[in-house]
């Protein structure tokens, strides 16, 4: 039998913030916000947070041994019979009324999810990550109020919904909330392989599936009549909000906010997933939400992504973008194997860019309201080779095989520019490219942008210049800007491979990437001027709505 250490479950009862695994010994030792206590039989006990049911008030009331704690006593009990406190209890019942699952029932679900067999013991759970498997059980257990989970790009952040629609027993329903209207058929075609019961939610859905797929502009009156049935019925488990960032950075999901507060108010675990949550954007999304202090648990896996070669050329001559960008994909071209239907994606910043270098690359482009994109979009998938694309092709969409990912102009930010990136090498075994092309003077054409339009720089576009500029390590800039301060990998010399890229498969040469291997990679770069320090801004700049409003303009 596998053991239940194997099972990547992991308790907060830990050293130094690291969890540990969970055995037999210690599993009800786990620590959650929202706990409860059980017994032998695996039956919820539930625990008075406020240890003062009647009887405690009686004998307090009336003993003389308290008689000088009576006002006191009074007073709390008036605080506690108010609206507030009594939602709040409420609420707390709501989210401890459903049975855990044993860690039998876990794995079968995890095994179900991972098309693993259900049986053989000689087949082992391996998770992406320790965060992964982390929250993971916390999911599965539930008991706590907002938790956000931050995974790398493909490092399976779709396990942590499908998973638990695969329970056996008490499955309930699991509502998952995505972006874009594009997301929800490849959510409901992927979880299909794996859950079977998942479904787009429609109107006409009356009895659900156990996983209920939903975009956010479909989230009106009939859709709120459904969910709060679910969740009076008992059958709703948890909510699900995937590519949470956008709560933060997209202007197309600001009109929908006050339909994503109202998740609130179904009283069941919310879990909001992403891969680019930049550390001082937390605060943020749990104000957007309308989310107290204290009411999120966040769970973060270093992002660093090991098998992607960064590249940066910024030496191209004015006005020779288009016509080196192509030159650039036609060594891509002659890497691609057709047998696998290897891919590429071309990003430009406009659609009238999109059209021209589509056109001279004679392949198809897509971007947010061409009538064709969708089929051309397909075509691609079927088919390999390159697309061209705006932003749009840049968030949660799971391409197999897509190889090379460049950008013919400057990312809008390092978080687009990361979401894009992280389209190519969904294995963790294949190496592949993220490449930017520049033109001569890219930094005074972008400063005079912004001066004409009065817009600030703000941290994510800070990010992106010292990412551009910087002389060492860009997955050290990446990881600076985007993970926990403990798990940022230390940079090596790029010396010791012989290279200005480390990407040698040694342990202590894969985390450095500046520069390349392939012809078309740049030399070292030489900054022309100071590394931008944005951390030391971010305070200065993340409560000024400017630096957002570019994010509208990238569909």
């Amino acid at each position: 039998m596998t053991p239940i250490v194997g099972l990547g479950i992991y308790s907060n009862n830990n050293n130094n913030g690291m969890p540990t695994p969970v055995t037999e010994g210690n599993r009800h030792d786990s620590h959650n916000d929202d706990a409860n206590d059980k017994n032998d039989s695996n039956e919820v006990i539930y625990i008075d947070d406020d240890d003062n049911d009647d009887n405690h008030h009686d004998e307090s009331r009336y003993s003389p041994r308290c008689s000088g704690r009576n006002h006191q006593q009074h007073l709390q009990q008036h605080v506690d019979d108010s609206p507030i406190i009594e939602r709040s209890r409420r609420r707390r019942e709501r989210l401890q009324r459903y049975r855990r699952p044993t860690a039998q029932e876990k794995e079968r679900a995890i095994r179900k999810a991972l098309k693993k067999p259900m049986d053989d013991d000689a087949v082992t759970i391996r998770y992406r990550s320790k965060a992964q498997g982390e929250a993971l059980g916390r999911i599965m257990d539930g008991g706590f109020n907002v938790l956000t989970v931050v995974l790398p790009t493909a490092g399976g952040k779709t396990l942590l919904f499908t998973a638990p629609a695969c329970l056996e027993e008490d499955v309930g329903v699991t509502i998952v909330v995505v972006p874009f209207r594009k997301l929800i058929d490849e959510t409901v075609r992927e979880a299909q392989k794996t859950v079977g019961d998942c479904e787009e939610w429609s109107h006409s859905t009356v009895d659900p599936a156990a996983l209920v797929v939903v975009s956010v502009d479909k989230m009106h009156d009939h859709f709120w009549s459904y969910a709060r049935q679910m969740a009076e019925q008992g059958r709703l488990r948890r909510v699900v909000v995937d590519e949470c960032h956008l709560l933060v950075t997209s202007h197309s999901w600001r009109p929908h906010l006050v339909e994503l507060e109202k998740l609130k108010s179904l009283g069941v675990p919310m879990v909001m997933l992403t891969a680019t949550l930049p550390r001082y954007m937390e605060v943020e999304l749990r104000r957007s939400l309308g989310i107290g202090i204290g009411m999120m648990s966040l769970i973060r896996a270093c992002t660093v992504r090991e098998n992607i070669t960064y590249t940066v050329r910024q030496d191209i001559g004015k006005g020779k973008l288009v016509e080196e960008t192509a030159r650039v994909c036609e060594e891509v071209a002659d890497e691609l194997r057709s047998t696998r239907k290897e891919k590429a994606v071309v990003y430009c910043r406009s659609k009238k860019d999109c059209e021209e270098m589509a056109e001279k690359l004679g392949c198809g482009f897509f971007y947010a309201g061409h009538v064709d994109g969708g089929e051309t979009l397909e075509q691609w998938k079927a088919n390999g080779g390159f697309i061209v694309s705006t932003t749009a092709l840049s968030t949660g969409l799971n391409y197999e095989a897509v190889k090379a990912v460049i950008h013919s102009g400057l990312p809008y930010g390092l978080i687009e520019f990361a979401q894009a990136s992280g389209r190519a090498g969904r294995d963790p075994n294949e190496r592949v490219d993220s490449i930017v092309l520049l033109e001569q003077g890219w930094e005074e054409e972008e400063q005079g942008t912004r001066e004409r339009y009065n817009e600030a720089l703000g941290p994510d576009g800070a990010a992106m210049m010292e990412y551009i500029k910087t002389e060492g390590c860009r997955r050290l800039v990446l990881g600076k800007y985007f993970d926990a301060a403990e798990t940022i990998q230390e940079c090596h010399d790029s010396s010791s491979s012989g290279s200005d890229n480390n990407n040698s498969e040694t342990e202590s040469e894969t985390n450095c990437s500046n520069g390349g291997s392939r012809q078309h990679h740049a030399p070292k770069l030489r900054a022309t001027g100071v590394v931008v320090e944005w951390w030391q801004q971010v305070q200065s700049w993340s409560g000024s709505p400017s630096w957002k409003r570019r994010w509208s303009k990238r569909l």
